[in-house]
């Protein structure tokens, strides 16, 4: 290795990632904050290599688990599969489990427990094992017949494919499959030891639920259910004692019937608790202090007479029927209880939000002290930060210089665009050709990271085929936030274009600030240092959308916009990029504000320059650029040959719109007088795509308007009606001119049509269509209120 190599920034930052996993103690905690592409993943595959402990690997994508595998040799789990899916990973009852998921329930203790099919294979295992007991528990779930108990198809998932996951040295899953048991490497029946745990791009650690009023009334209504089964299980459970045969099954049985009637007392007792919850919920309200010392009271007496399984209380467990269908009441009532405890719940429109810890968020937040856990993500979020503290764990992070130099295109946001679903398509094939435009001006290779919604909404929900198209007519890749900006090494050298941020209405930003809060809090972390934020904004000087009125607040959304960006940018693999160019990296639109910049420097990155975007016209002027242009090329200008030429550049305005800018144009003697008829010659094919508009921009300044009564210029007629001007006067009759020399035509130049960027510390003067605001730069807005300044932090403006 060249020694300028081995003591580059690049190499000693891997030395140490190397260290800090040797030195991980038993229970430790260890978080990897490399740039993408700083070699987080080649480390722990080294690491997990050399160490002879059992190891489970959570990604979020089967992909990049499918690199994890293929390096190291190791299993990759396989999720539940319907028919088409495979075998072994065969699940029966596939759409029952997805619904009790959507319910917020754990499919192996809510629908595993009682699916038949699962049942008959633990049936012919313990009939295997010659375990008499648990075959006779299991038979009295099943038919009794013996020809129908065996007509039922087994489960292969839990048996096959989970069980191969379990005895693997080292698996491979997704964030979504993971659960408890999977931390543990072998079976029930077999010596089990923990596993070392890693987490790569850790998903979110805490989930939200929404408790609405109807979720409230069927849980009363499956609380009433739960108090007559109890009843009758322990007029049952008395039947039994009465012919018990000695006396210890006889107190056997009377405290199971003790346990069913204090579970139909617990049925019976929290109606009125639901009640209140129900009647708090309507008024939009969080329950008070009483009310909440109620429900605490209900969840600990549910706790204490084993009515609660997996969290579940009696009146939300699922109901599953014989061959198909699922009820599953909403399970809330724990994770309401603890987000009231400890405030964390808080009122989301119509309905309450409680909070409660993902299994991947448990497993970090409460740990347990016998997994070592490592956690890589280039960009770590505040909590977790916070949570990794909080257990005393320790946060690497070593920033290093990225090859790569960023731009900042200004001038437009990039949202979605509008809501109207009628308006959204011509929206759409109006963004994908300004993204043509994009990559016609980026270098190559290149990439574009931009809305799937502009991509849906131009072909109809088929963004798949049309990113395909985009990329076979340009030759840049186009991929859509949500899927390309993290875990994918496709875009690895190229140059990219970030066209948009992955903005939020204040309902999500607040829904994901409290889900952070309440991992944070319940961590340990300091809740002054993560103050309740209700949701409300404001507009800010400099700012093109509103903010969170709570400081900290804003900084953590500064925090995630600015790892979306660190992560997009990361595809390109710039820390280690040895071209003799850096990678650059254009970023169009978005919200910037002093702590976004602070957020990027954190990791090593910093807008370099600041450019203003091509601005496109408003329709007055493309109309009379594109009336101008057509005369120019000797065609007779009129309303429907303008509408067509726009269309070309898939654009439109108004009929009304164009009769009056020509008519403008031609009493200002720019345009001849309009015919009756048809046009002369049809719009050249051209005007379709481009246009060259550099005759255009030195057409001098209209002329004053004549005075009233004035005849029009050059003889013309009244132009007030285009469609049927006035004949001229008569004239006497001239003698026949010479014959004219045939017209000279110049080739026709192509060029976009937006202008394109101007070179570095070039200014321009402000065109005519746009106005000047104060304080000399921009437009003004003169339907919005004036923005407040943001409180502190150095200047927005970049150099």
């Amino acid at each position: 290795m060249p020694l300028d190599l081995a003591d580059s920034p690049l190499t000693r930052a891997r030395l140490a990632l190397a260290d800090a996993l040797a030195a991980l103690p038993d229970g430790g905690a260890l978080a990897l904050t490399l740039p993408p592409g700083a070699g987080k993943s080649h480390a722990i595959t080294a690491w997990v290599s050399s160490s002879a402990r059992p190891t489970l690997i959570s990604t979020p994508t089967r992909d990049l688990g499918r690199d994890y595998a293929e390096a190291l040799g190791a299993h990759q789990h396989v999720g539940r599969q319907g028919p088409d899916g495979d075998p072994r990973a065969l699940c029966h009852r596939l759409s029952d489990v997805q619904a009790a998921g959507d319910r917020h329930h754990m499919p192996a203790a809510s629908v595993c427990r009682q699916c038949p099919h699962g049942l008959a294979r633990a049936y012919d295992e313990a009939v295997a094992r010659r375990d008499e007991w648990k075959a006779r528990e299991l038979a009295r779930r099943l038919p009794a017949d013996r020809d129908k108990r065996e007509e039922i198809p087994r489960c292969r998932w839990i048996y096959e494919a989970l069980r191969d996951t379990l005895n693997a040295q080292v698996s491979i899953i997704t964030h979504q499959a993971y659960a408890d048991s999977l931390a543990i490497c072998g079976n029930i029946e077999d010596k089990r030891a923990a596993r070392d745990i890693v987490i790569d791009e850790p998903p979110d650690l805490v989930a939200e639920i929404t408790i609405s009023s109807a979720d409230v009334t069927q849980w009363i209504d499956r609380a009433e259910w739960a108090e007559c089964y109890a009843i009758q299980a322990e007029c049952q459970a008395e039947d039994r004692a009465k012919t018990a045969r000695t006396a210890k099954l006889r107190r056997l049985i009377e405290d199971e019937s003790n346990k069913h009637a204090e579970r139909a007392a617990l049925c019976r007792d929290v109606r009125p608790v639901l009640e209140d919850l129900g009647r708090a919920i309507l008024e939009r309200r969080l329950p008070d202090e009483k009310l909440r010392a109620r429900i605490s009271e209900i969840v600990k007496r549910a706790k204490e007479v084993r009515a609660f399984a997996a969290g579940t209380a009696p009146w939300e467990r699922v109901w599953l029927a014989p061959e198909s269908g699922i009820e599953a009441p909403l399970r809330a009532l724990s994770a309401l209880d603890q987000s009231l405890r400890t405030g964390v719940a808080r009122v989301a429109g119509a309905c309450l939000a409680a909070y409660e810890a993902t299994q991947i968020g448990g497993l970090l937040i409460e740990p347990p002290r016998r997994h070592r856990v490592v956690v890589a993500d280039a960009t770590a979020s505040p909590e977790l930060r916070a949570v990794i503290a909080a257990r005393g764990g320790q946060v690497l992070d070593l920033p290093i210089a990225q090859n790569v130099r960023i731009r900042r295109m200004v001038g437009r946001t990039y949202g979605r665009g509008p809501v109207e679903a009628s308006k959204y398509p011509a929206h759409a094939q109006n963004m994908i050709a300004r993204l043509k435009c994009i990559a016609a001006e980026l270098p190559r290779p290149a990439a574009i990271l931009t809305h799937r919604a502009y991509l849906d909404g131009a072909s109809d929900g088929q963004a798949e085929d049309l990113a395909e198209r985009f990329e076979a007519e340009t030759g840049v890749a186009i991929g859509w936030w949500g899927r390309d900006e993290r875990g994918h090494n496709r875009w690895i050298g190229r140059h990219i274009a970030i066209v948009g941020m992955r903005l939020l209405g204040p309902h999500d930003q607040a829904s994901l600030y409290a889900r952070a809060r309440a991992a944070a809090i319940w961590a340990g972390a300091d809740p002054a240092d993560w103050p309740e934020w209700d949701g409300s904004t404001e507009r800010y000087d400099g700012v093109a959308a509103p903010l969170p009125t709570v400081p900290a607040a804003r900084r953590w959304w500064a925090a995630r916009l600015a790892a979306d960006l660190v992560q997009a940018i990361g595809r390109a693999r710039a820390v280690s990029h040895t071209g003799p160019e850096p990678i650059e990296v254009r970023i169009y639109g978005g919200v910037w504000w002093d702590d976004l910049h602070q957020a990027l420097d954190r990791y090593g990155l910093r807008v370099d320059e600041e450019c203003p975007e091509a601005i496109e016209p408003p329709p007055e002027e493309r109309i009379r650029r594109t009336a101008l242009a057509l005369h120019e090329r000797g065609v007779r200008v009129s309303a429907a040959q303008i509408a067509e030429a726009l269309r070309g550049q898939e654009a439109g305005a108004r009929r009304a719109l164009i009769l009056q800018v020509l008519a403008e144009l031609r009493g200002a003697g720019l345009l001849p007088p309009g015919g009756a008829g048809r046009p002369r010659k049809s719009v050249p094919a051209p005007y379709n795509t481009y246009m060259d508009w550099e005759p255009i921009l030195s057409v001098p300044s209209p002329s004053p308007p004549a005075p009233t009564g004035a005849a029009p210029p050059d003889g013309g007629a009244d132009l007030r009606r285009e469609e049927s001007p006035s004949p001229p006067p008569p004239a006497a009759p001239a003698p026949a001119p010479a014959p004219a020399p045939a017209p000279v035509v110049e080739p026709l130049r192509f060029v976009p049509l937006f202008d394109p960027l101007p070179p570095a510390g070039a200014t321009h003067p402000p065109l005519p269509w746009q106005l000047a605001s104060p304080e000399g730069g921009g437009i003004t807005h003169m339907n919005y209120e004036q923005p407040k300044p943001l409180d502190s932090g150095p200047p927005r403006c970049r150099a």
